[in-house]
């Protein structure tokens, strides 16, 4: 009885705790948020979130590393998180705000989707110069036969679909803010999850 109750609260606290807002702070010189909170799923096919980035997330590295994707959120397959994953990634790379990719991790390699896999989109763009301080409706989700992104923000709809059958099922971990490639953040940036 009291291991069904320790069960039941664990699982009341990860659900209570994913659907409420959190902001996540990344501080000058880090890749991890505060907080970095660890959330298990037991297999997820779709996530839909709000997201608002503070207007301290528009930055210029000028360096290559511009066009690295820093990730946002989303969920892992399996033990380790970024293994198999499927998230949000975002950086600032068209200089007119917050720019939005479908970011892949397959066999723990960053996957790039083929040409001839694409059916709606540019490269991994899903889409740019979204505006800060605005919230933007981001939804994710996963077939048998391909995964969708789509992005809006008022009147504005960005979509991202591809072809993908192989990527794996099962419980795993909930992913969250992280900046980079290889750079660090270059100043304290704030974001808002609900």
């Amino acid at each position: 009885m009291k291991k069904h109750l320790l069960w039941t609260l664990i699982v009341l606290t990860i659900f209570v705790h994913s659907c409420t807002a959190q902001s996540f702070t990344i501080e000058k010189g880090s890749h991890n948020p505060k907080p970095n909170p660890i959330n298990y799923h037991s297999g997820v096919t779709e996530m839909a979130r709000e997201v608002t980035f503070d207007s301290s997330c528009v930055y210029r590295l000028f360096t290559p590393d511009d066009s690295d994707i820093n990730k946002l959120f989303g969920w892992g397959v399996g033990l380790f998180g970024s293994r198999h994953s499927v998230r949000i990634g975002w950086n600032c790379k068209s200089n007119t705000g917050i720019d939005l990719y479908a970011y892949i991790h397959f066999n723990g390699r960053r996957w790039v989707i083929p040409k001839d896999s694409l059916i709606v989109g540019k490269g991994q763009l899903i889409g740019s110069g979204f505006q800060t301080n605005v919230s933007i409706e981001c939804y994710m989700a996963r077939s048998d036969s391909s995964i969708i992104f789509e992005c809006s923000q008022g009147l504005r709809v960005a979509k991202y679909q591809f072809k993908f059958a192989n990527f794996p099922k099962g419980s795993g971990w909930y992913q969250y803010p992280y900046f980079g490639g290889t750079s660090v953040a270059p100043k304290q940036m704030k974001i808002l999850i609900k």
